[in-house]
Parts: C-alpha cells; structure tokens; sequence
C-alpha cells in the first residue's frame, strides 16, 4: 500500500528510465509523473500492457516523420492573406 510519504516523494531516475522504456516497448506515452507512487502506478500500467514488434514500431516511426516532414498532423500553416497588419496590430481576415 502506498502511504503518504511515498506520494510527496518525487519519482526517481530509474523510475523515470524504465517509464520511458516500457512506453518505448508498448508504443504509448503517459504523462511524466510528479510523485514516486504516480510512477509506480505507471510503470504497473505499462507492464500490464502487450509488447508491439520492433517492425511495428519502426512503421509508426517511420510514419510520423513522415506525416511530420510534410506538414501533415497538427501543424497550422498560417498563409499571407490570412492575416492584415503588422505586430501588435496584426489581425485575422
């Protein structure tokens, strides 16, 4: 059970490595924890969950970049005649 002084405990390194290897390993990402036991609860979450194949990975890398170099995902492309004015003054039209 986790008791009061493990949750105001900040997480250590190695908790903190073998988070990112394991969402490395499962192809997930989980909000850097602030505690040791949020790390505790994460790192039991992930090694819960199934192992992708390196192949598998490397696609969706691979894809990402991809969708990345080519402005795709979440990027907003603000063109010239989308705004008037300059600096402080600039606006939407």
């Amino acid at each position: 059970m986790t008791n009061y002084a493990q949750q105001a405990k900040k997480p250590s390194p190695e908790q903190l490595e073998l988070q990112a290897k394991l969402e490395s390993e499962r192809g997930v990402s989980l909000q850097t924890p602030t505690t040791s036991a949020h790390a505790s609860r994460n790192i039991r979450s992930l090694l819960a969950m199934e192992r992708i194949s390196g192949d598998e990975r490397h696609r969706e890398l691979m894809g990402l970049r991809d969708d990345l170099a080519v402005g795709g995902g979440c990027v907003a492309l603000v063109h010239d005649d989308e705004i008037g004015g300059h600096g402080s003054t600039a606006h939407w039209r």
